[in-house]
């Protein structure tokens, strides 16, 4: 049942490696039951190990969509490539410099016009001449933007602009935020709750103890030998119960899906508690 198997010993999914990047994952596979029904765990298994490759991916190569798993890569549209970050950067530099370089031009334009010996007078040269002097001004003041600084304390990017630089320390934060999603990935795949199988193996266990309480404990065999055989008799003692609790009564096959669904929902809780808070 999806299950890896050494004898009669199931061996779980999971790890006891401390570096995210030496764990070995199980990409699934496709099965059928007894019932003649076939099923499949790959979709389980993209879903538990596809953002690990794709984060592995991103650090490693810069771009997530890089990170293939059980078939399976990032949509292009989904994916994140740290280099976007640098390019958008350099073009925020790139133009600084242009307003940075071409200001001075400008600022020399507008003290010839401005000269009493100047070619060109009157009422248009001092229009031109005001619009010299507004892109000039423009021109200054972005400069002064580009320059201010980006982020607090020693953390302030690289780049030539407040806006390079920020994209510097965007990229950095992004980076440093893959590794902490791989750190609580594998601390996740370490503890007792990474295999949907495992937790199952616990629902079954709690119910088993039930059982043998409630049930088997309280009741009553006889066994009866003949010439022509034995005969065993099970007798119900007071407070015998095949009711749970919590999934009703046992003897209905359609109750026990509730079992599955308590497993589902102790593994879906513990994925939200330590990798979603």
């Amino acid at each position: 049942e999806g299950r890896v198997k050494s004898g009669d010993e199931i061996i779980f999914a999971g790890t006891d490696s401390t570096d995210v990047n030496n764990v070995d994952v199980r990409e699934g596979n496709e099965f059928t039951d007894y019932n003649k029904d076939k099923f499949s765990t790959i979709p389980l298994a993209r879903y538990m190990n596809g953002p690990r490759a794709a984060l592995m991916s991103l650090l490693d190569g810069g771009n997530s969509a890089n990170g293939r798993f059980s078939g399976e890569v990032a949509k292009e549209g989904d994916a994140v490539d740290l280099t976007s970050f640098t390019k958008a950067g350099h073009s925020f530099d790139y133009a600084a410099q242009f307003f940075k370089y071409h200001a001075p031009v400008l600022k020399d334009w507008e003290d010839r016009f401005g000269r009493d010996d100047a070619s060109w007078k009157g009422e248009a040269a001092e229009v031109f001449r005001s619009l010299i002097k507004k892109i000039r001004e423009n021109y200054d003041a972005y400069v002064e933007t580009f320059n201010e600084t980006a982020g607090s304390g020693d953390a302030t990017g690289t780049g030539s602009t407040v806006y390079s630089r920020a994209l510097s320390l965007g990229r950095s934060h992004l980076e440093q935020a893959a590794r902490d999603l791989l750190g609580y990935w594998l601390a996740w795949a370490q503890s007792d709750y990474y295999d949907p199988h495992r937790v199952l193996r616990y629902v079954l266990d709690d119910l088993a103890q039930w059982v043998d309480r409630e049930n088997v404990a309280k009741t009553d065999i006889t066994s009866t030998t003949t010439r022509y055989g034995s005969t065993v008799r099970h007798s119900p003692q007071a407070g015998f119960s095949q009711v749970h609790p919590d999934y009703g009564d046992l003897t209905d096959i359609a109750n026990w899906a509730k079992v599955g669904d308590k497993a589902v929902d102790i593994w879906s809780r513990a994925v939200d508690d330590m990798l979603v808070k």
